[in-house]
């Protein structure tokens, strides 16, 4: 919204900020009153298309098309309105010199209805919050997110039925806006991301992860997130932490037994129990058989110089393949 008075007018400091005050003023007055008419209209609207859909499903395509066009209807008098309030304000404040200004509070609804949802369910969510302070077995955490999910899927599903059924007259229409809106409070009264975040929480906490955890924890170490970038340094920080969940989840599957570990892993896990504090290049002889640990980094710092961490393993030694390693380092020096 642009401001301006005009140089002809000679008003003093106090009745310039006066005037300032009260252009404020009425603008926020004219958008509240706009607002707390049309606000309770739109949502019976939205009321009756929930309702009608929760009984009938996307059968009765006629009903939802009378919804819509009662939608245009009342979207078509929202603006008619802000328009005559607009009308009024600028030819009142245009003898202060300030420009007009098309007034749009199509987002000034949105978000006033937000607001007020997020204020309903602020008691849903309640109980909800009790239940995560308590820290409850992570499969009644599971079992309460696929509850909330499996509603949240079920109006999806709705969604793209119906717009296969009513084309580009669905997407931003009243039947639209309202599926949209009642899945946002399905997840809202629900406390879906509460939820999600103390899952998540407890199964670091009790290193209790599953075969899809590690899954996703693979996909997103995988990822490119260098991109295209120019800097070797692109995206490292993320790398780094998406490696550092994949070996956590990894670890702890191997650990209770849900993921197989490899030979030379069972292998390393023996021989650290025999030999717990055994250095770097250590040999020993294990069951007739020699062995020897080998430390390597799998966190270090942008230059390479630190290592935040350090993995090792147990190698079968024997003196032929410490001379071949000899003459190797050898021919490249």
């Amino acid at each position: 919204m642009k401001e301006k008075f005009s140089p002809e007018h000679s008003v003093s400091e106090s009745e310039n900020e006066k005037v300032h005050r009260e252009y404020r003023e009425t603008e926020e007055k004219n958008k509240q009153e706009i607002i707390r008419e049309f606000d309770p209209k739109l949502t019976d609207l939205y009321d009756r298309i929930i309702m009608h859909l929760s009984e009938h499903g996307s059968g009765n395509t006629e009903e939802l098309k009378r919804f819509n066009k009662e939608g245009n209807k009342l979207s078509g008098q929202f603006f008619d309105k802000v328009e005559d309030v607009g009308k009024v304000f600028n030819k009142k404040f245009k003898q202060y010199g300030f420009l007009e200004f098309e007034m749009d509070w199509t987002t000034d609804l949105v978000w006033y209805r937000n607001d007020q949802r997020e204020k309903r369910h602020r008691q849903d969510i309640k109980p909800i919050q009790d239940f995560i302070k308590r820290k409850p077995p992570i499969s009644e955490i599971r079992a309460m997110i696929e509850k909330a999910k499996k509603e949240v899927v079920s109006w999806e599903k709705l969604g793209k039925d119906l717009e296969k059924k009513l084309g580009e007259d669905f997407v931003g229409s009243a039947v639209w806006d309202a599926i949209e809106e009642n899945i946002s409070d399905i997840e809202e009264k629900n406390g879906l991301n509460l939820l999600e975040n103390a899952l998540e929480e407890l199964k670091d906490e009790r290193q209790e992860y599953t075969k899809e955890d590690y899954k996703e924890a693979l996909e997103e170490a995988n990822k490119d997130y260098g991109g295209r970038s120019n800097n070797p340094n692109a995206g490292r920080a993320r790398q780094q932490a998406a490696d550092r969940r994949l070996r956590t989840v990894e670890q702890a599957l191997k650990q209770s037994g849900k993921i197989e570990k490899t030979p030379e892993e069972r292998l390393t896990e023996e021989l650290d129990q025999v030999y717990p504090n055994a250095k770097s290049k250590t040999v020993v002889e294990y069951q007739g058989k020699k062995y020897q640990v080998r430390y390597f980094p799998l966190e270090t710092s942008r230059t390479g110089k630190t290592v935040f961490e350090w993995g090792h393993q147990w190698v079968p030694f024997s003196e032929e393949s410490v001379k071949k390693s000899s003459i190797k380092r050898t021919k490249k020096g």
